[in-house]
């Protein structure tokens, strides 16, 4: 999968083999060679030429919407987690799992993904988003408590883990910190159930809307891309985008 060190936002990765096939059925919506009297239809013609894959060949080139269409859904399927991404989040939160279980005021307490990996809309660079529940923690001041002990059992772990930093000020209080084995950043709440219900949304939405996951992730990276992905500095979040 691509990853954002190595690419500019319009370089995509080419998703066919080089014989050029389509793989999916779309029609195109004139007959070939017909003269082109709309400009958008114009417009497309002359752009078949510039696009990103140079193996892909649209079917819908005699119209401008239809072809960006065609390109979005490549970019969604270009951007698709594969097994080994996969794979390494779900380290990362077992890891988390683990972490949690070893520590005796945290019990009862139990550890579930929310935000992008819960709604499988998450692009290669999305850090991953974890809640603990029943950890006994219940207060803003209780739950920065009880962050400083997972960023104390984060320090000690017999598996790496940098930048361990608890953010006690902000409205939900989190301890976030990179995971060294799988790379990605994980941040950690307490007793904050609204990330749940948010992700219970969007895969609603997404089954829903066929074009919710296509859309939510473009407009990630567009984001992503320019610097306005963070909340904090006045940007678009995930869950704006998903509303």
């Amino acid at each position: 999968a691509p990853t954002m060190a190595d690419e500019s936002p319009l370089e995509f990765i080419a998703l066919l083999p080089e014989d050029g096939s389509s793989g999916r059925d779309f029609e195109a919506v004139t007959s070939s060679g017909a003269a082109h009297s709309d400009p958008l239809a114009a417009m497309a013609t002359e752009a078949a030429s510039k696009h990103w894959s140079t193996t892909r060949q649209y079917h819908s080139t005699a119209s401008l919407e239809l072809t960006l269409h065609e390109e979005m859904i490549d970019f969604s399927e270009a951007y698709r987690p594969t097994r080994a991404e996969h794979a390494a989040r779900v380290g990362a939160i077992e890891r988390v799992r683990e972490l949690v279980a070893g520590l005796p005021s945290f019990a009862s307490a139990e550890v579930h993904p929310f935000g992008s990996f819960a709604t499988g809309i998450y692009l290669p660079s999305s850090d991953i988003d974890l809640v603990v529940l029943d950890s006994g923690h219940v207060q803003k001041a209780e739950q920065v408590e009880g962050l400083r002990l997972l960023e104390s059992a984060l320090r000690s772990a017999s598996w790496r883990a940098e930048h361990i930093e608890v953010i006690g000020s902000a409205k939900v209080p989190i301890v976030k910190y990179l995971d060294c084995v799988s790379g990605l950043a994980v941040d950690i709440c307490l007793e904050t159930r609204d990330g749940l219900r948010s992700s219970a949304l969007a895969r609603k939405a997404a089954e829903r809307f066929p074009a919710f996951r296509h859309l939510v992730l473009l407009l990630k990276r567009w984001l992503i891309s320019r610097g306005l992905n963070d909340t904090f500095t006045g940007g678009g979040g995930s869950f704006l985008l998903m509303l």
